[in-house]
């Protein structure tokens, strides 16, 4: 990864079982011990869904252009039709995935300001500390960022990469010379996005849940280590306290935050966090997400589970080879097998309109959905997973 002043061409990208709590969850010293038995990269990924695939290889000049002035107000007082009626999804980042998976299970289409580029935790909280000045691109300051294998270019600025904002060469998706001069447009229409989308965070009158991910597979690339990484774009209890905060210092009004994490380690600790903010923090564990791989992971994570989907609680319980499906609370169950006597941790699982959808670590494009009936579990690959024969 680096910094230049110019972009090289491009170049073609490399191909100890614990009891549970008395209300049948998962007890905290169980998923702390499942947390320390199993450790180490998890690099998962979503069924491949290749009509996806024309729709994420650019953004059109509509999606990236500024405010038209002709689309709905995000006001409850202008549009009163936005009111409650339905929980609206807002991207936080950190990449345009999370917009992506949004589009897939809502309707929700206005833009907003970090819904394009790549942003950090520490960029988000200083966009609220600073009422959205850090949106605002000095030429002066601002450099080119390089991809290391996909050699793409961005504008870097202010702790943010610019990645849809101006200009690229439709061969080569290389930014076009001259990009300095469209930095006063961008900057206006990051200014009209900020003043929306402060309105709309701080209207108690339209329900949002806010959503940020670290799940996009490339992210990596704008991190030169597993320590920065975590740095940048790591999910964790101190950052969601200091977003918690932030947004309630803002004025920010009837919302949830929601992480979808690529890592089940960190997915886990976020449960336990939870517990104690259960009416603000929903946790999801997504793993590893291609670009064109994230529709059926959206709809599960990110919509609202139907009222006739199956309970999680249905499913939990032994199964063949040492399987076991542990109840987490939220809708969510863990998936383990027993490892000479421990759960390791393998999966998630969550109700799903047809059964269940269940996201597994370890290998790319790894979710299947699965159906119960009396006699175990059938998945979509036409795996079985028969009930052990040992209630738990």
């Amino acid at each position: 990864m680096s910094m230049s002043p110019q972009c090289r061409p491009q170049e073609p990208p490399v191909a100890g079982p614990g009891p549970e709590a008395a209300d049948g969850h998962l007890s905290d010293g169980l998923v702390l011990e499942t947390l320390n038995l199993h450790a180490g990269a998890i690099n998962t990924a979503l069924t491949r869904l290749h009509a996806l695939e024309e729709q994420f290889k650019g953004l059109s000049e509509k999606r990236v252009s500024a405010p038209s002035g002709r689309e709905p107000a995000l006001s409850s007082a202008a549009n009163p039709d936005l009111a409650r009626t339905h929980t609206h999804l807002v991207s936080l980042g950190f990449s345009c995935l999370t917009r992506f998976s949004i589009e897939l299970c809502s309707a929700d289409f206005l833009r907003l300001p970090f819904d394009f580029l790549i942003s950090s935790k520490a960029f988000i909280l200083d966009a609220f500390a600073s009422d959205g000045a850090n949106f605002l691109i000095s030429p002066e300051q601002a450099t080119l960022y390089e991809q290391t294998v996909q050699r793409l270019c961005g504008v870097s600025a202010n702790g943010a990469v610019f990645w849809h904002d101006f200009p690229r060469q439709d061969a080569t998706r290389l930014l076009l010379p001259g990009w300095e001069e469209h930095v006063e447009r961008v900057n206006q229409k990051y200014a009209a996005l900020w003043r929306r989308f402060a309105a709309f965070l701080r209207d108690a009158q339209i329900e949002k849940r806010i959503v940020i991910s670290n799940a996009q597979k490339n992210l990596v690339e704008f991190a030169s280590s597993p320590g920065e990484f975590e740095s940048k774009f790591g999910l964790d209890e101190n950052f969601f306290k200091q977003l918690y905060s932030a947004l309630r210092a803002f004025g920010a009004r009837s919302f949830r935050i929601s992480f979808l994490d690529r890592t089940i380690e960190s997915a886990l600790r976020l449960h336990l966090l939870r517990r104690e903010y259960k009416d603000v923090l929903d946790v999801r564990f997504v793993g590893v997400m291609n670009l064109s791989t994230e529709a059926r992971i959206a709809m599960s994570s990110l919509a609202i589970v139907p009222p006739h989907a199956d309970s999680v609680e249905s499913i939990c319980g032994r199964y063949s080879d040492g399987r076991e499906i542990v109840n987490l609370g939220d809708g969510a169950a863990l998936v383990c097998r027993q490892n000479d006597g421990a759960r390791v941790p393998i999966g998630e699982a969550r109700p799903y309109p047809n059964g269940f959808i269940f996201i597994f670590t370890g290998q790319p494009d790894n979710v299947q959905i699965a159906r119960l009936d009396r006699d175990g579990l059938t998945f979509a690959n036409r795996e079985r997973w028969p009930k052990a024969a040992t209630p738990i």
